[in-house]
């Protein structure tokens, strides 16, 4: 389950490291303690068998699903994600990481919340146990991730006292899959060995390909503004110069075309103007055509630009 090891993971000077989940022995205040596994023996509460806490969880998963859905901005998307995981599944820390258009991976959301500067890192794929759950699209569980030297290589892991300072025992990370391909991963891990049995770790793979498609939903909101905001911008400024191309040019023209009567030279700079004030007229006509177009146009599958949109949402330039 854990999927090919990179070749190159013991060479010196590889960083290894299990990133970005920030353990903690006292979940979140806002936290709601999840509904554990169902316990053996406990009789069936529905007609298909199911127990009272598997159907309680079950429940659960569609709840995550509605709410992760149900909202257009990445950053809310992931945190209700994190927040939604807290109930199901017990966990220590848990993070989202999502690659950037150069292909790094990065934090995009945790809980525990982690210090800035470990959010404004950019963490090779090749590098880190995330990095394979994202190359193989495979998920991965260690049970113990002591019995992994690239992990359990303390000289090779310089950052790993600061991500994790409650201590990192159990690891699971889940393949975030869209469009075809990886686009990030979500992780959690406990300072408990064998932290998860299958069914939580079965649940954690239900959820996935929800939190996958929110990302997509978010990320296409969050373009939709962009592109809206640029053609409002484009609109005002043909606006704004269509408006003084006739008043203020127009009233400058017709004096010119009154002193033009007697004087030839002046005449022949005046129908050059005139033709000229009629281009740019046209060329507005044609721009306000093709600012209508855009504006009617939906985004289909595209790829996410951190240009304008940074990995949580934000947009980065107009």
């Amino acid at each position: 389950m854990t999927g090919p090891v990179d070749p190159n993971r013991d060479a010196p000077g590889h960083v290894a490291e299990v990133m970005a989940p920030v353990t903690s022995d006292v979940a979140s205040d806002s936290a709601t303690p999840y509904v554990g596994a169902p316990r053996p023996g406990e009789p069936p509460a529905d007609d298909q068998g199911l127990s009272h806490t598997a159907t309680a969880r079950l429940r659960l998963v569609s709840d995550l699903a509605r709410q992760v859905t149900a909202r257009h901005d990445l950053g809310d998307v992931l945190q209700t994600t994190l927040a939604g995981l807290r109930r199901l599944v017990g966990f220590g820390g848990g993070s989202i990481q999502l690659l950037d258009d150069d292909g790094w991976i990065r934090l995009a959301a945790a809980d525990p919340a982690p210090p800035e500067d470990v959010l404004a890192m950019r963490i090779p794929l090749g590098s880190s146990i995330g990095g394979r759950v994202i190359l193989t699209e495979q998920p991965v569980y260690l049970a113990d991730v002591l019995t992994e030297p690239v992990v359990a290589d303390e000289s090779q892991s310089p950052l790993r006292s600061r991500v994790s300072p409650g201590g990192v025992r159990s690891y699971f990370g889940v393949p975030l899959l869209a469009d075809g391909h990886a686009i990030g991963l979500l992780q959690i891990d406990a300072p408990e060995i064998d932290a998860w049995d299958e069914y939580d770790r079965l649940l954690l793979l239900s959820v996935a390909p929800i939190v996958a498609a929110a990302i997509q939903n978010a990320r296409a909101y969050a373009r939709v503004a962009v592109l809206t905001a640029n053609v409002r911008r484009d609109t005002e400024r043909h606006d704004l110069v269509a408006s003084i191309v006739d008043t203020e040019i127009d009233a400058a023209l017709a004096a010119l075309v009154a002193l033009s009567e007697d004087s030839p030279l002046v005449r022949d700079q005046v129908d050059q103007l005139t033709t000229a004030i009629a281009r740019i007229r046209g060329a507005l006509g044609d721009t306000s055509s093709g600012q209508q177009t855009a504006a009617a146009r939906r985004p289909g599958r595209q790829r996410n630009n951190s240009s304008d949109i940074d990995l949580r949402g934000n947009k980065t330039r107009t």
